[in-house]
Order: structure tokens, then sequence, then C-alpha cells
């Protein structure tokens, strides 16, 4: 959070309010002005490869273009012919979603996530198009998978990185912010949003981050207006004014105000609660990238993972599969996965404590963690443990006096 440009922002819009005493303003204005902020005018004015809509097909056609829409010479149709035969990497525009050039890793997993770590890079005219390949080809290298997109102008907002892995979004900011072409090509970010040298964050599920703020910006303009007081606007006030509506809404359920604001469905008011939750955390000056992740993965339901919890979840998940081994003989593997995929601890056994050990700790919400991150099935991770703990199923069955072939009887 920028706390002074905040400020000035918010100054800019009281003059405008003061000159305009009956004109109404729209979140749109709003919106409109914040993602320029900082943008120099000339870049204000370029396009990065969209054709005007009036073009002719036949002529679209005719041009040759690798992807609809996409004027041949342009940053767009050049980052298409880039990346056109890389194995991990789809980049297109398409034709129902024409502002953006969108670069999808292959493996599916980020573009199947509900919620992701959102990352805005945002970079001027000067430094975008080899800045992204230098971001891209990052992402590619190290196989991280991602949901991106790079809009046709430039504004705060141009470069949009969307991950679903702590540790991958760290290792890109650390990255982005150890190369100098990028740091210095950095158009100023959001001041709403959680930042790190320069880079922006957010969540926001299927929202839109940059909307909720314009739409919280004009309700607030509106309310210092119709309340006489628009020579006491800033920061502070603007986030007191924010948290009274937020506990209204969603703490003591006194009044609907923040719905009004906002117009959601029904099925959003979740999703906004978290992005607004967001907007205020972000002030506290101690909230950290620490404090981001955790509001990540409270959203998208995952475990943050330390060393201690992926040693006591790998630990319980092999004395489990032992355990039931021992018991079901090649369905111990299945059952201590029903376990995982259930909840149900009648599939795990009473003996030595194991299951209220298991139902008293976080190893389903660590465990699916770790899938998460490794990006790995049930199946696949018990195998990795076995190996590398150098445990033989069928030689447990021996050592304890069973068949391997047929397993214990009950």
């Amino acid at each position: 959070m920028d706390k002074r440009r905040i400020n000035e922002m918010l100054q800019h819009w009281a003059e405008i309010y003061r000159s305009n005493p009956t004109k109404s303003f729209s979140d749109r204005h709003f919106y409109h002005h914040l993602i320029f902020q900082g943008v120099k005018p000339a870049d204000r004015e370029v396009n990065l490869g969209i054709l005007p809509s009036k073009v002719n097909p036949d002529y679209r056609k005719a041009l040759g273009e690798i992807s609809p829409l996409c004027h041949p010479n342009s940053p767009f149709n050049n980052w298409i012919q880039y990346y056109a035969d890389s194995p991990q990497t789809s980049c297109f525009v398409a034709y129902n979603w024409q502002y953006f050039c969108q670069f999808i890793s292959k493996d599916n997993q980020a573009r199947l996530a509900g919620e992701h770590i959102k990352i805005y890079i945002p970079l001027d005219a000067q430094h975008i198009e080899e800045g992204a390949k230098i971001i891209f080809d990052f992402l590619e290298k190290n196989h991280i998978s991602h949901l991106s997109k790079i809009g046709r102008e430039i504004r705060f907002d141009d470069i949009v990185v969307r991950l679903i892995n702590p540790e991958d979004a760290k290792k890109l900011i650390q990255f982005v912010s150890s190369v100098p072409y990028l740091q210095e090509g950095l158009i100023q970010a959001n001041p709403f949003a959680f930042q790190q040298n320069g880079i922006a964050m957010a969540v926001d599920g299927s929202l839109s981050f940059n909307s909720t703020v314009a739409k919280l910006l004009n309700a607030y303009m509106d309310y210092k207006r119709n309340s006489g007081t628009l020579n006491n606007v800033n920061a502070d006030d603007f986030y007191a004014y924010l948290r009274a509506l937020y506990l209204d809404q969603f703490v003591y359920h006194r009044n609907n105000n923040l719905e009004r604001i906002c117009q959601w469905e029904p099925d959003e008011e979740n999703n906004y609660r978290e992005v607004i939750a967001l907007i205020i955390k972000v002030q506290d000056p101690s909230f950290s990238l620490d404090d981001y992740m955790q509001h990540y993965a409270t959203c998208a339901d995952v475990e943050l993972l330390t060393e201690s919890k992926i040693f006591e979840t790998n630990r319980l998940l092999i004395e489990a599969i032992q355990a039931m081994t021992l018991r079901w003989g090649k369905n111990g593997i299945p059952s201590v996965r029903d376990y995982y995929d259930t909840g149900d601890p009648t599939y795990i056994t009473r003996r030595n404590d194991l299951r209220d050990r298991m139902e008293n700790s976080k190893f389903r919400a660590t465990l699916k963690a770790i899938l998460h991150q490794r990006r790995m099935s049930f199946n696949q991770y018990a195998q990795v443990l076995l190996d590398q703990y150098h445990i033989d199923l069928d030689q447990l069955l021996r050592d304890n006096g069973f068949d391997p072939g047929s397993g214990p009887k009950h």
C-alpha cells in the first residue's frame, strides 16, 4: 500500500467533486483513472497488438496473422510467434477475449484452479515486449504452472501472472526483483495492493481487484460529498470508512451498504468479502509477504507448508500406509487414500492411537497442499515416500507372517 499516492489520488478526486457539485460519477470513471496511474502520457496511446474491430475480416486473413485480430508487426503477434513451438506455453488471442494476449502453461494445473496468487508486473511500452519474454521464459525454465495475460494497453496491470504455488510466486518475485531490465521498466503499481519491489499482488477469485477498488472509491467520494466533508478526504479516513462498511456487512450484519455498493450476486458475496478484507489488511504497515500468502491459503483452502509440517505429515502417511497394509494387504494404500479423499476416520485403524493422531493434526489439509505444490496424485506421492525411505510393503507383509499375494485374512 502506498499511502502517499492514495492521499494524492483522493485529493485529486475531492477537487473534481468540488468543481462539479452536481455531476454524477460512476465506478468506471474511478477505474479508468486508477489503472493509468503512473503511466507516461505517450504510453497511454500504445496499442500492443489488436487491429481495430472495423477492419474487414478478409483483410485480417490476408495479413496471415497467427492469432485472430493481431497486427502482424505487434508485440502480441511477436509473442505468439516466439512461443509457437514451445512445449510448455500456449500463447494466443481468443476471439471472445480480444483485449488480452494469453500465456498459459500447457499442464493446465493453474487453469483448473479456483483461486490464484495474482501478481502484477507492470512494464512500460519500452520494456514490455522483451520483458514479457524474460518473465515467461523464466516460468518455462522453472516448470511453473501459470495462467497469465497481457492487456493491449500500457497500464499498471498490463502483465498479470496467476500462480497456484506460493513457493513459485516467491521465486518469480525474487527473479523479477533481480533483473535490472525489468526493474527499470516497472510502472508504479496499484497503490491499494500489496507490493514488493514494485510488484503488486492480489487475490480476487472470479472478481477484479481493481474494479472492486474503483467501486469503493466511488462510494467513498459520494459519501464525502453527500455528508459535506470533502475537505476531510485522506487515506486514513478512507480506510476507516471501509472498515466500518466491512464490519456492518459481515460482522454485525447491521446493514447491507457494502452489498449495495458492489452489487454482487449471491454467489459472489464470499469472494467480495475476501477481496475487501485484503484491501483493508494491506494498509497495515506490518503486513508482509507471508501474510499475503496466508490470505491466499485461506481463500484457496490450502495449508501453507513448513518443513516441520511436511515432516510430520510424511511420518503419519508412512505410518498409516504400513498399519493399513498390515490390516488390509494390497488395500492398505487405497484405504489411506479413501481417508484423505473423504475424511472418514473409519478408514484408519485406532491401533497406537493412529486415527486420533491423524484426526487431531492437519494431516489432510497439509497433504493436500503438498500434492498441490508437487503436482502429484496421492498414489504418486505415496510411492515417492516409500522409495525415499526404502520401504518394501511386500517385505513388510512377509516379515509379519503374511503372504504378499493374499495379505492378511480378516
